[in-house]
């Protein structure tokens, strides 16, 4: 254990620990002050006293007018895991604040859970203390201060989920520009020492997200129906991203990661098989048809030939006599021949052929 007292301060915009910081240092101008809204102290840094057996870090003011919180946060859980120890964690609140007693004020208590943040996981207790700033000795009662105590106390603890039921509380009328009373001056001694007599904390295992107040995963799914050759394909497009919501409610959103394919279905396509069914009977039936037709032409065609061919190969008849005519009273005194006639008509008006037959010889 070292014989030193390194302390930080933390608390509210405006609530002193500038001025806190000075008077622990010994030093009225070892840290900047200033009586306007905004945080004089833009970043966490540390001093030491001239005997460099103190070490005081400043902070800037949480919910400050500037709107920097978590730039400033990030900055000062880098610079902390840069000690080399860490003893104390001095909240500083102001005494005169008009606080309900049934809870902290938003901003005290957006304090205590980045604390709590920080030192993730590491019981803290021991290692706080509480300092009322703008404490006037002769304006208040022992009552009413015990109170003040014994709410601060139980609030602390209840937030930081700690095991220590107590936390020692210090008080100071700090005034700037003024030199600090006789009352003041033994507070700050009275810190100094505790701080001295504690074990530092293990700053190593300060958390780098502390200023993350809740983690997500946002999913955007779009639903999908694609065809496959005769399957039906239904399945859900789906994307990720990480969603980080920070302390003072400000969001930062990841990238979008690759979609990816979940709860695929594939199935028949069934009206489409009964379509394609139905096309291919229709489409076999005009084809037996055309095979139909063709095959006729191809028949009338080949009977053609075959008449025609014995038409070329009827040779003339050596005992060939004419028909015998008589006449028909009844037709007009015309003469027909008593032989039979045998006419041929081709398909498609193609004409046709007269014979007449006697025996065996045939007589065009």
């Amino acid at each position: 254990m070292t014989n030193q007292a390194s302390i930080l301060l933390f608390g509210e915009t405006g609530v002193g620990k500038s001025s806190l910081g000075n008077l622990l240092l010994n030093d009225s101008n070892a840290f900047s002050i200033s009586d306007k809204p905004e945080s004089e102290t833009k970043v966490t840094f540390g001093k030491f006293n001239q005997n460099k057996d103190i070490f005081i870090i400043d902070t800037p003011g949480i919910q400050d007018s500037e709107g920097k919180d978590k730039e400033h946060l990030d900055q000062m859980i880098n610079f902390i895991k840069s000690l080399r120890d860490l003893k104390v964690i001095l909240i500083v609140f102001n005494y005169c604040e008009n606080e309900e007693k049934s809870e902290l004020s938003k901003s005290n208590k957006t304090n205590l859970e980045i604390i709590k943040n920080i030192f993730k996981g590491v019981d803290i207790g021991k290692n706080i203390g509480i300092f009322f700033t703008h404490f006037y000795q002769n304006e208040t009662d022992e009552k009413t201060k015990t109170e003040k105590e014994n709410f601060k106390k139980q609030e602390i603890k209840k937030i930081i989920n700690s095991s220590e039921n107590n936390f020692p509380c210090f008080y100071g009328n700090i005034i700037q520009g003024k030199e600090p009373k006789m009352e003041t001056n033994v507070e700050i001694l009275r810190i100094i020492k505790w701080a001295k007599s504690l074990k530092p904390l293990d700053v190593k295992q300060a958390n780098e997200k502390a200023t993350e107040k809740e983690k997500k995963i946002e999913k955007d799914v779009q639903h999908k129906v694609e065809m496959e050759g005769d399957y039906i394909i239904e399945y859900d497009l789906v994307k990720t991203r990480e969603i980080i919501i920070y302390f003072d409610n400000s969001i930062k959103e990841g990238p979008w990661s690759e979609s990816e394919k979940t709860n695929e279905k594939k199935r028949l396509n069934e009206e489409l098989i009964k379509k394609r069914e139905e096309e291919k009977k229709e489409k076999e039936r005009i084809e037996k048809l055309e095979e139909e037709k063709r095959k006729e032409k191809e028949r009338r065609e080949r009977e053609e030939r075959e008449l025609r061919r014995k038409i070329d190969n009827v040779k003339a008849c050596h005992n060939y006599k004419p028909p015998s005519i008589h006449r028909m009273n009844n037709f007009g005194g015309f003469n027909y021949p008593t032989a039979p006639i045998y006419t041929k008509k081709f398909a498609g008006g193609r004409g046709q052929i007269n014979l007449i037959v006697d025996g065996n010889c045939i007589i065009i």
